[in-house]
């Protein structure tokens, strides 16, 4: 791979991704390439993406989403998209180096994803 066609954020993106263990078929999942089906799948999709545009800030304050539905209707893919997008909208935050790690600790936030609970009726709840 030929790094310098890249962006410093991009290689930074792509060093923390690497890092998140995404299974390869959801490695290319986003709010971009999710085709929800039905309307309960489209307000489920701009939930996510509000949780995800104020997702930092979101998780500081204890908050949190749980995804609920049969197989197939895209919780795994929604929610490695809310993992991207953060990274992708916060990469100031992932992937410091070593040696300002210590300065920023109290800046650094994590983020726990759990897919397969059971199922249910496609929905959401925040």
């Amino acid at each position: 791979m030929n790094t310098k066609a890249f962006s410093s954020e991009e290689l930074r993106f792509r060093a923390v991704w690497s890092t998140c263990r995404i299974p390869p078929r959801l490695a290319g999942a986003s709010f971009e390439t999710y085709k929800p089906t039905c309307p309960e799948q489209e307000r489920a999709l701009e939930q996510c993406r509000a949780f995800a545009a104020h997702g930092l800030d979101n998780i500081g304050m204890g908050k949190g989403l749980f995804l609920k539905g049969p197989v197939g209707t895209g919780k795994s893919h929604l929610s490695v998209s809310i993992l991207r997008a953060i990274i992708q909208n916060h990469s100031d935050r992932f992937g410091t180096p070593a040696s300002e790690t210590v300065s920023r600790l109290t800046g650094l936030c994590w983020l726990l994803l759990l897919c397969n609970f059971g199922g249910g009726p496609v929905g959401i709840a925040a």
